[in-house]
Order: structure tokens, then sequence, then C-alpha cells
């Protein structure tokens, strides 16, 4: 007989400890919780910028040309301007934008013009520019120059816009943005105008502070104009006007193209419909840097980029993805680390491949004493349910080629987040979930023959109609319903630009 070996109680108590943690050890991970991804081409078609084609005195004019060769080089393929009375000149700009795959969201008059004015920029809109334009938008910023009677008049003028537009076959598809007011006070003075508009309108300007810092609050008081309806940020961005020593304070050209692909991301991610940045190019010069109007371009007066036009360039070129309309898939994944800051989306393209753009909500500006800051960046792991077959990272605001590659990474990935943009391409290995394509409807089968029909009694009465039904709005993807004219997706492939 074996001998009885005597344990103690502790011994005992250790041994199932150990027991435990082998167990734990084995046990398999639990699944992150999967994320739905967003298509990575329908954020690049939520970039857009303004322009003044109709400046004659200014290069957007006289190089022409050379401006629409820098816009194709940037990748945007929407613009924003105003639409002028009797300028043929303008017209024939804008639909050779337009034939180059860039559309245009213009501006309508204003009061003043009057509502024959206004009969015209609609004949404009619907006979020389039919085809070019993707969205007509009220007036602009009238509450800074309308008189005592403001609000009536601008109210007016935009029930008359929206309801002509509507009322005509050539307009009632596009969308109908409605007019930028300024001031808060003066949007409760107006109120709400929703019913007389598709989309709402803010100009979220950050005062040379990071992008993050106000969104929430414009859209916020957007709601008073056009309640739960989706907004359009018109104009927001950045000038560099350093000397410029009144309101708006300004931001150095290192500083803009840090916090540019933020402001895009970050308002994508907030639902924004479209934003566009305010804008292409400065339109004289100002060697002084002490004229905030002339410091807001991403290109300077001469058309050669600063650093936010490359930066922006970049992001857009990692991103794009042109193409057929297709539902991205899930992934799950996990970040830890510091969590300081730390934003972040996720998209996919049509080839399977997730981009998680990561960037921290941080300060790398002080607008007020004008001095550059130095915000530190710290790791952050990017844990996956699955191994990787692929991984690269990209950093917008210095190449659009990775900066870092790996192949069978593994399923964790750690990297060093700070004030700039990085975008993780993450390529699930074999049994990783594509993009599904949107189906094709399947074609009718043949009828049977039928035998011979009886005669018909006689028929009962149709129902009628049911009303269109709306969905209800979220945070990252604006409310989409059939009784509104949604953005128009454009879909523009450009010609790659030397390195």
């Amino acid at each position: 007989m074996p001998p009885t070996v005597f344990r103690s109680p502790r011994t005992a108590l250790l041994a199932l400890a150990l027991l435990g943690v082998a167990l734990l050890a084995l046990s398999p991970k639990p699944a992150a919780a999967a994320t739905e991804a967003r298509a990575a081409d329908e954020f690049v078609d939520s970039i857009g910028v303004n322009t003044h084609t109709y400046y004659t005195n200014t290069v957007y004019y006289q190089q022409f040309d050379q401006v629409k060769s820098r816009l194709a080089e940037l990748g945007i393929r929407h613009i924003r301007e105003e639409l002028m009375l009797d300028r043929s000149d303008q017209y024939q700009r804008l639909r050779e934008l337009a034939a180059s795959g860039v559309g245009s969201t213009l501006v309508l008059g204003e009061p003043t013009i009057g509502i024959s004015g206004l009969d015209q920029l609609l004949e404009i809109a619907a006979g020389d520019l039919d085809g070019a334009i993707e969205a007509i938008e009220g007036t602009n910023e009238y509450d800074l120059r309308g008189g005592s009677q403001w609000d009536e008049e601008l109210r007016a003028h935009q029930e008359h816009l929206y309801s002509e537009a509507k009322a005509n076959p050539a307009l009632s598809s596009l969308p109908v943005i409605g007019p930028s007011v300024v001031h808060w006070s003066k949007q409760d003075e107006l109120g709400d105008i929703s019913a007389a508009l598709d989309y709402g309108n803010i100009h979220s300007y950050p005062d040379g502070y990071w992008p993050e810092t106000n969104l929430g609050s414009h859209l916020s008081h957007a709601t008073t104009l056009s309640a739960s309806k989706p907004v359009v940020a018109t104009e927001t961005g950045y000038h560099s006007a350093l000397n410029w020593t009144g309101g708006h304070k300004p931001a150095e050209e290192a500083a803009v193209a840090t916090y540019l692909p933020r402001m895009f991301l970050e308002y994508f991610r907030r639902g924004v419909a479209r934003t566009f940045s305010y804008q292409l190019l400065d339109h004289w010069p100002n060697a002084e840097l002490d004229e905030r109007e002339l410091q807001f371009g991403l290109l300077r007066n001469d058309l050669s980029p600063k650093p936010s036009f490359l930066a922006l360039r970049n992001l857009i070129e990692i991103l794009e993805d042109p193409g057929a309309p297709a539902s991205p898939a899930a992934l799950g994944y996990e970040l830890s680390g510091d969590q300081n800051d730390l934003r972040q989306v996720l998209l996919q393209k049509r080839d399977g491949r997730f981009y998680l753009a990561l960037w921290r909500a941080s300060s790398v500006w002080d607008p007020v004493s004008r001095t550059r800051l130095n915000p530190p960046s710290s790791q952050v792991q990017v844990s996956v349910d699955a191994p990787l077959a692929e991984m690269a990272v990209y950093a917008p605001n210095q190449s659009a080629t990775p900066i870092s590659a790996q192949q069978n990474p593994g399923s964790s990935v750690t990297v060093n987040v700070g004030p700039q943009v990085l975008i993780l391409e993450l390529s699930p290995g074999s049994g990783g979930a594509e993009p599904e394509p949107t189906p094709e409807p399947e074609p009718d089968p043949e009828p049977a023959p039928e035998p011979e029909p009886e005669p018909d009694p006689e028929p009962a009465p149709e129902p009628e109609p049911e009303g269109d039904s709306t969905e209800e709005a979220t945070e990252t993807s604006p409310r989409k319903g059939r009784g509104r004219s949604e953005l128009p997706k454009t879909e523009r492939r450009r010609s790659k630009h030397r390195r």
C-alpha cells in the first residue's frame, strides 16, 4: 500500500490557487466589442473647401487653370461659394469644375436683392448650372449687416428660396442648406426655420484654439434654427495672420497643419454631413501677416502649398476609395494605455482593410500669447480579436506613404499617439470581415402562363399611399429621410501628385 501523504490546509489552498491560475491562462480571452466601421470614402466625401472664382482681381480668376490643377491635386470634390447675378464667366468656371468631378454648393443671394433677384438666381441655377450644383444655400451671415428687420427679411428670403427650389423640377432634388447666422443671440431672434431647409448651417471657427474645443456648442445651438435636421459646417478653419490685432485670433501655419486633419475627422465623427474649410487660397500677398482675410488659405497667394494643404492632401490620398457603395463591416478591437483626450474614427475600404485614425484633442498653440505648445505623445495599445495579416502606420502630416509596415504582426499593436493624426491600416487575416457590396435587385421571374381569365369583377378602390417615414438621428450618422434631399456623393479619382 502506498504511503499516505498528509498535506497541510495551507498547502492545499496554494495548490488550488495555482490550478485556478492555470485554468484562467488556458481560457480564451473575451472578444472585444465589435465596432461598426464607416466607409473610408464617405469620410473623404465629407470634405469641402470655400472658393471665390468670381473675384476678378485675385488669382482665383487670373490663374484659374493653375487653381483648378491645385484643387485636383488636393483631391477635394466639393467647393462652396456665392452665386452671382450676370456672371457668365463664373458659370463657365463652375461647369469646368463639375466636368472634372468637383461639385458646387452655392449661396443664393441675400434679402437686399429682393424676391426678383432671388428668382433670377434660381433660374440661373436651374439653367446655366444644371448638373454643376450639389446643394443650394441660404444667405451668408446676414445678421452681421442686416438692419432692424433682418430676421423677418431673412426668414422670407429662405422660405421663398426653399419653396421655389422644391417646385422647380431641375432643382427639387437638390438639398437646401439653411442660412448661416453668426451670433447665437441672433439665432434666438430668428428662431425655428427648419420647415424651410434640409440641412442646418454652422460657422464654427475655433478662434485659433484646437478644433474639438467648440464644435459641441455650435451643434447644440444649431437646433434653434434647424431643429433635429442634420448640419453642414459651411465655414470653419484658421488664419495665420500672426500680427493681426482684431477679433478672431490666429494660429501659426504649423499648428493649422496639425489641426486641419483633426478638424475634418472630428466633424465627421460628430455627424456633420459635410465640412467646408475656409478657404482654398490667399487672395493677395500679405508679407506683414497683419490682415486676417488674406491668410485663411491652404495655398499662399503664389499658389505654393502651406503645410495644411500637404497634410490634407495626404489624408485624402490615404483614405480615398471611390467606387460603388458598400456596407462596411465591424471590427472587434479595444484600446488600452493612455486614454487622455484620445479620439478615434474607424473606417473601412472596399477591399476589407480597416483604417483606425487616432489622435489626442490637445492644443499645440496658445492663440493669446501666440506661442507654440508641445503636448506629449504617449503609448496606446490596439488589440484586435483575430491576428492581422498586415499592419501599416500612416502620418498624414509627414507623407501619404506608410511610416512603418509589418507582415503578420499578431493581434496587438502599440503606437505613440500625440496631437497629430495617426492612421493604422489593419488588414484582417484569412476569414476577416470584408464590406458587403450593396446587393443588386434580382430580376423578376418569368411569369407562368395563365389560363384564359374569367371576366373581372368591379375593382375595389386602391388604398391611399402612406406618408414617408423618417429615421431617427444619431451622433455619427446624419438623419436620413425619404422626404429630404440628401447631399450627393461625388466620386472622382485624381491624378497622383509627384512626391
